[in-house]
């Protein structure tokens, strides 16, 4: 909700209930546009610690070790990424009630079919936010994406509880949905990143206002 929010754009500016009953002596922020958004709700949090974006450090650290890493030795009998572009993909929590619709988390995910399917020396990663089956209550057709893509000779689904940071850090470039963490820690740990908005629904948000950040 953060990463919507936006001064000029009022409609933007996305509160959520539950950070109105956060009562805590220290809060730690990764920067002071969100300590900014977390004081435009009615919680008594006493002061900030900025310390930036946590999960970046720990993919930089597995990046220095990438010969070794468990994801490219577990799928190197399926896929050949030699001399590959690796490109990861991360999605999000999709509902019709949410923030992301279903229609945008379909068209996001038709537009990485086109995507792997046009650069050919390229190998997509995909870790889905939710399960398939708990998607499969919500959007039926997701999941039918989820399996198209998992049946490209170039493509690999992973399951729900790999370590998203693991994918970054043997990237050459990570690709979400609007605006979930992956691509933010990604560009934290200094790798290439941007963000897919398949409706150009965000524009005046705030990583919208980076040159070639959302595309």
């Amino acid at each position: 909700r953060l990463l919507y929010y936006s001064r000029e754009h009022k409609g933007m500016n996305l509160r959520f209930t539950g950070f109105g009953f956060l009562f805590y002596d220290y809060w730690i922020t990764w920067s002071d546009l969100q300590k900014e958004y977390y004081k435009t709700h009615l919680n008594e949090i006493n002061a900030f610690i900025n310390v930036g974006c946590l999960w970046a450090e720990n993919t930089m650290n597995l990046t220095k070790n990438v010969k070794d890493n468990d994801i490219l030795l577990s799928i190197k009998k399926n896929i050949n990424t030699r001399q590959k572009k690796i490109i990861s993909v991360f999605d999000t929590t999709l509902g019709n009630d949410l923030i992301q619709s279903s229609d945008e988390g379909e068209d996001f995910l038709k537009g990485m079919q086109a995507l792997v399917k046009d650069i050919s020396n390229s190998v997509m990663f995909f870790k889905p936010k939710m399960s398939q089956k708990s998607m499969g209550r919500f959007s039926p057709q997701i999941v039918d994406l989820y399996k198209k893509l998992s049946d490209h000779p170039r493509c690999y689904v992973f399951p729900k509880h790999v370590n998203p940071s693991e994918l970054i850090s043997v990237s050459d470039l990570v690709i979400a949905l609007p605006f979930t963490t992956p691509s933010f820690e990604a560009l934290c740990a200094r790798k290439k990143a941007i963000y897919y908005d398949a409706h150009d629904k965000y524009n005046g948000a705030v990583f919208d206002k980076i040159p070639e950040l959302v595309m």
